[in-house]
């Protein structure tokens, strides 16, 4: 019907059936059809019975939905954010369609007491009472779900920075609904064929079966002293990771279908202390960010010679020359990969493809070629 009225019309109308979360299909006056795939949700669905069949653009400003309790105004994602389930409070929750979940906590035993969130837009943070400088709990709306990190914002004493070198930050982490969690470093040796797939040092969901269903990139630390045009890290440095399940007393063991646990991060000693043990070096804020939302590798991902991290949950796409040291011979390569079946068996007379570059190293005009891949990767 789309096709038609828009050769009647002599305008382009949207051909409404195949309207999707991140997808528009166009009919011309011709009797073509143009796909506009944007990679990312910019709508969804809320009611379809209602009017215009109940799409909406995202929105990932918080909104508070009750007492004390936050989630996004229009998300892909089912989030809920400063809510108590069964006497413990959740930073974050994020529910998968199959009605599985995991949540973010902060466990009692830890330095600080989580303070009320401090909502601004699609980010809320927690301010972490009991430190003697500011220390936050950051948790911010995504596509996926919810990011949570830990933001020092000013050097800590010795003794809190000795604890954190020697003991590590401590997550709290609820999974329910048949999902739980894994160190991938044991889910690879229980399954050797997840090394090609999985990053070590990372965390590995897994289903009713102990399948795995999903996987975090590497965990992450940096401090400010190597932050790209938007705030990104350059260099990162993984941390040291241990994942115990604990049961309902709160000690190490199984607790059903909800499971609770801790994993505990360790920073090496020179991300606080800097190079001389004193500080000396270190930039603030320090970010110790474990990226629990991502636990599923995304279409798009970069590659490079000498790195064999898997990129698929990055937040960034590099091209060409990046980074200072030895950059000339280090060049990045983007793999994208658009999931549409509009185009199935179908003629293609022209395409576009749309990018934002928001940094580059040098402000001369540099080309990017684009070229199609036709193997499975």
């Amino acid at each position: 019907m789309a096709v038609e009225l828009a050769t009647r019309l002599g305008v382009e109308v949207e051909v409404l059936s195949l309207r999707s979360e991140s997808q528009t299909v166009l009919a011309d006056a011709e009797g073509l059809l143009s796909v506009e795939d944007f990679g990312s949700p910019i709508r969804i669905q809320t009611d379809p019975d209602g009017a215009d069949d109940g799409w909406v653009e995202v929105d990932y400003d918080l909104e508070e939905t009750s007492d004390g309790v936050w989630a996004p105004k229009a998300s892909p994602a089912d989030v809920v954010v400063n809510d108590t389930v069964d006497g413990v409070l959740e930073a974050a929750r994020v529910t998968y369609e199959d009605g599985s979940s995991v949540a973010v906590t902060w466990p009692e035993d830890n330095p600080g007491e989580l303070g009320d969130p401090v909502v601004e837009g699609g980010v809320a943070t927690y301010p972490l009472e009991g430190f003697s400088g500011s220390v936050d709990l950051v948790v911010a709306m995504t596509t996926k779900g919810a990011s949570t990190w830990l933001r020092i914002n000013e050097t800590l004493t010795a003794e809190e920075t000795a604890a954190i070198e020697s003991e590590g930050v401590t997550f709290g982490l609820r999974t329910s609904g048949g999902v739980d969690l894994q160190m991938s470093n044991d889910a690879i040796a229980a399954d050797p064929t997840l090394a090609e797939d999985v990053a070590p040092e990372a965390l590995v969901l897994t289903d009713s079966e102990g399948e795995a269903v999903g996987a975090t990139p590497p965990l992450v630390a940096w401090d400010s002293s190597a932050l790209d045009e938007v705030g990104m890290p350059t260099e990162t440095t993984i941390l040291a990771s241990d994942l115990t399940q604990l049961d309902e007393a709160g000690n190490a063991g199984d607790s059903g279908d909800t499971s609770d646990h801790e994993l505990t991060v360790t920073p090496p000693a020179e991300l606080l202390g800097g190079a001389d043990g004193a500080g000396a070096g270190v930039e603030y804020p320090v970010i110790i960010d474990p990226q629990f939302e991502n636990l599923t590798q995304s279409q798009d991902t970069w590659i490079r010679n000498g790195t064999t991290a898997l990129n698929g949950l990055d937040s960034k796409l590099l091209v060409g020359k990046h980074g200072t040291s030895g950059a000339a011979a280090n060049l990045a390569a983007s793999l994208l990969q658009f999931q549409s079946t509009v185009f199935d068996g179908r003629q293609i007379d022209q395409a576009y493809l749309g990018l934002y570059q928001y940094g580059a190293g040098t402000c001369a005009e540099r080309t990017m070629n684009v070229h199609a891949i036709r193997d499975p990767w």
